[in-house]
């Protein structure tokens, strides 16, 4: 098994990211990158970076790589490319056990049925 690398991320700095560092160190995290914002992600891009083959990508939550389910898509499927897992502390994935997409593929056709009527793009 390759590196646990943990990734978090606020929506401003008014927000608290220690807990999500905390989470994601007792997950076994090793090294940490962090942004704060939704838009340019430095941190992330450095994560995504750092990552080898057989490595682990571990967030908090899903919605913390991005706000949009499209995104978090394309990171998935780069990931997978890579043979890179992604885990999440809250249970939504976890490709170290089941490398399967498809609940990426469902959530981003549930956003597009329900952003006309909720007024909102899924787009970061």
């Amino acid at each position: 098994m390759g590196k646990i690398i943990g990734y978090a991320r606020v929506a401003n700095s008014e927000s608290d990211i220690e807990a999500q560092k905390a989470a994601l160190s007792a997950a076994g995290c090793t090294q940490f990158f962090e942004d704060v914002g939704s838009g340019n992600l430095p941190g992330l891009a450095k994560a995504l970076a750092t990552l080898s083959p057989g490595d682990t990508l571990v967030v908090n939550e899903l919605s913390r790589l991005s706000r949009s389910s499209t995104r978090r898509l394309e990171i998935l499927e780069e990931l997978q490319l890579r043979r890179i897992f992604l885990s999440s502390l809250r249970g939504e994935v976890d490709t170290t056990k089941n490398p399967s997409p498809v609940f990426f593929r469902l959530e981003r056709l549930v956003e597009e049925m329900y952003a006309p009527i909720l007024g909102r793009g899924g787009e970061d």
